[in-house]
């Protein structure tokens, strides 16, 4: 029994180092898109990029079309990792991209098409910026 006791310890601390957990990368965005005007814009394409720099590789991206009042909703954007992953994914992003390593969680929406083009940006404040304004090219 006393032998068999350190190897659960350790099965069970290995486990708890290795479950994943979520983490949200970005809460759920409503964004207006609109022009210099304050005007909505609908004929645009609207794509959303995200990634939690500390714990994944690759980000990700999502397109969607603006309704009628220019509005665009995205649900919110979620990790999984474990603490053991938590730890050691910002050393070996460090280790692999050197100078051009980034952390933690960032998103961006960009708006582009007929003439328009326009982005911003979200570095994990509470609440993401709106609205978008897009501008001729």
């Amino acid at each position: 029994m006393r032998k068999l006791r350190p190897r659960v310890v350790l099965i069970g601390l290995a486990v708890a180092l290795l479950l994943p957990f979520p983490t949200v990368v970005v809460p759920a965005w409503r964004i207006r898109v609109v022009d210099d005007l304050g005007k909505p814009v609908t004929n645009v394409k609207i794509r959303q990029h995200w990634c939690h720099y500390s714990v994944e590789n690759e980000g990700h991206e999502a397109d969607a079309v603006p309704d009628s009042g220019g509005y665009v909703s995205f649900p919110t954007r979620r990790v999984w990792a474990g603490p053991l992953h938590r730890v050691l994914g910002p050393v070996w992003n460090t280790f692999t991209t050197g100078v051009h390593a980034s952390f933690g969680p960032k998103a961006w929406i960009q708006a582009w098409g007929n003439g328009y083009e326009g982005s911003v940006q979200y570095k994990g404040q509470s609440v993401p910026v709106t609205p978008l304004r897009v501008n001729r090219r």
